[in-house]
């Protein structure tokens, strides 16, 4: 694939990864190393959390003096999705057994400066990592019985 110093390429490739990732999560061949084994994400149960960083993109853009209302709506925002997979136990309890996280990542800077985009490095991929926060340590929830 091409590197596209246009936003608007950049924001619709990360509306096709995230839309991806939500059909793969209806699919029976997607399965998941979990602390009970390698599963099919279908027969598990799902929680997922969509986010973005739409206020930081603006605050960017902000800083860098580019109050462009139209170049915001066409610049990607770093879509990510958690999902939590739990399974049931006594039909009351629920237990985590795994996590997914999926997370976009565009070179807004150089997108709003109208510049080629570099490919993320190493270095910068290990700083992507280690900022992302922690997950949720919900262990034990109760839920509704099936009765």
């Amino acid at each position: 694939m091409k590197n596209s110093s246009d936003p608007s390429v950049h924001r619709q490739r990360e509306q096709q990864l995230i839309q991806h990732v939500e059909r793969l999560l209806n699919d029976d061949r997607l399965r998941v190393d979990t602390t009970r084994g390698n599963r099919a994400v279908t027969t598990l149960l799902r929680d997922v959390a969509r986010s973005d960083k739409a206020v930081d993109l603006k605050r960017l853009m902000a800083d860098l003096g580019v109050p462009d209302r139209e170049l915001q709506a066409r610049m990607p925002v770093g879509e990510s999705l958690e999902v939590t997979l739990a399974q049931t136990s006594w039909w009351v309890l629920k237990n985590i057994v795994g996590r997914l996280r999926v997370v976009c990542v565009s070179p807004t800077r150089a997108l709003l400066k109208s510049e080629a985009p570099a490919p993320v490095g190493t270095s910068e991929l290990s700083k992507l990592i280690a900022g992302l926060p922690p997950a949720e340590r919900r262990v034990l929830v109760l839920i509704d019985p099936p009765y």
